[in-house]
């Protein structure tokens, strides 16, 4: 008889779980490859199909923890908001000295600073490219807007020979066009030229709008948009692993009122009760053991526990065959304790990749769900992780203030300079009472 086990389940629990735990790798497949000729040579293509900034929002959106720890390192790096003002030195120490500039304060509210802040900072941590965008004045005087466009509507033209992008191809489409390059649902943007210097570049041109480039962190292999840290998860396989986490749990709080024994069975007993059981079709020999089954269920109706049942095979001894008949049996009852934390150590292990692949210390945002061995720190490991984290962040937030910054020096503003307000944790001690107050007011 062949050797595979087989099973015979009630309620479908069992049967569900084996389903839902295949097909690992199922959300980071890409498919559609795209040829240069459909695009008509106009974009470089972001990813295989032209839609892996998609992918990545959809993966990203997919895990709760991955999505809350993202949010989480984007509110961060936010923080306090933008300001801006002069750095001077004195005694050998820098210090950041906040201004009030009416003109700025005009720049700031009429590009919504905050707004676009956040959008690129998402941007940055979701997909890994952002797509700033800086508007001139009529006589082009001036910069009287800073922008960031949405990333995933985005594609750079494609270069010339000398690897130089001239355009930015904007669409809300690419999805929907199966991300085919069509003229009709696009915006062509001007890209500032980068090659010397972009204040130069941005003084000798001759439109009113730009998109500006360099707008990620550098990746090797990566020439025009690069992969978020936390891509790695998806290479990996490791979050197409997580999502099923929460399928299998649901598959068994769903079948775990039902299913109350697990019965085990020799394998020569099916020989044994029906003597031509190997000659048996595959489906016959299952509407054997579903018959037998169903019998063994009838006689747990006096107590109440049909379809509370899993019948599986084991093998044996084939010398013993059918030596014992139904002594061979064995009915095990389920712990459902056991059950319940089935799943609790890979919870736990799972979310610690992620914050680790993302790069947030465990103990800023706490444990597993129902676990309390991950991120229980004190007070200090919690302000220290953090204040960690900010020393680590200054680049993902100089990416963001560029073109603040270069819309500042291109309106005349020396040695103001545009940053987000990152404020650091100290000790309880080291806090005077008075600074307390002045804090909690802002």
């Amino acid at each position: 008889m062949n050797s595979t086990a087989v099973v015979s389940i009630r309620n479908g629990g069992s049967a569900v779980l084996a389903k839902n735990m295949g097909g690992a790798g199922a959300t980071t497949t890409l498919t559609n490859k795209i040829d240069r000729t459909a695009n008509n040579k106009t974009i470089e293509p972001w990813g295989t199909d032209n839609k892996e900034p998609h992918h990545l929002i959809e993966a990203a959106e997919s895990n709760p923890v991955l999505m809350s720890t993202l949010s989480f390192i984007v509110r961060a790096l936010y923080n306090g908001g933008i300001e801006y003002g002069s750095n001077i030195t004195e005694n050998g120490k820098k210090r950041f000295i906040p201004a009030e500039i009416p003109e700025i304060d005009d720049l700031l509210e009429c590009s919504n600073a905050s707004r676009q802040a956040m959008t690129g900072l998402q941007s940055l941590k979701m997909v890994g490219n952002t797509f700033p965008e800086i508007i001139l004045s009529k006589n082009r005087k001036k910069l009287v807007r800073v922008g960031f466009l949405d990333a995933s509507e985005c594609r750079w033209g494609r270069s010339s020979e000398r690897g130089i992008i001239t355009n930015c191809h904007v669409s809300a489409n690419w999805k929907h066009t199966n991300g085919i390059f069509k003229e009709e649902y696009t915006t062509r943007v001007p890209v500032l030229d980068n090659t010397h210097n972009e204040l130069e570049a941005l003084r000798n041109g001759k439109h009113y709008k730009y998109v500006l480039q360099g707008g990620n962190m550098p990746m090797l292999g990566y020439k025009y948009y690069s992969q978020p840290l936390w891509n790695s998860l998806r290479v990996s396989e490791w979050l197409d692993y997580a999502n099923q986490i929460p399928k299998f749990k649901a598959s068994y709080l769903k079948n775990a009122t039902h299913i109350k024994y697990l019965v085990h069975i020799p394998e020569s007993w099916w020989v044994w009760s029906k003597p031509d059981f190997d000659e048996l079709s595959t489906e016959e020999r299952q509407a054997y053991i579903d018959s037998v089954h169903d019998d063994f269920e009838s006689f747990l109706q006096g107590v109440e526990n049909a379809g509370k049942s899993i019948i599986m095979t084991f093998r044996d001894d084939p010398d013993m065959l059918g030596a014992h008949g139904y002594s061979q049996w064995k009915i095990e009852p389920i712990d459902k304790k056991v059950m319940d934390n089935i799943l609790g150590e890979d919870l736990l292990d799972i979310t610690q990749i992620i914050y680790q692949a993302v790069g947030v210390h465990a103990t800023l945002l706490g444990g597993a769900p129902g676990a309390s061995n991950l991120g229980a720190g004190s007070g200090s490991d919690q302000r220290e992780a953090y204040n960690i984290f900010m020393a680590l962040s200054s680049f993902d937030q100089e990416v963001i203030m560029r073109p603040f910054n270069l819309a500042l020096k291109y309106n005349g503003h020396k040695g103001i300079t545009c940053r987000f307000n990152s404020r650091l944790l100290a000790p309880l001690q080291e806090v005077t009472p008075s600074e307390r107050k002045e804090q909690g007011a802002n």
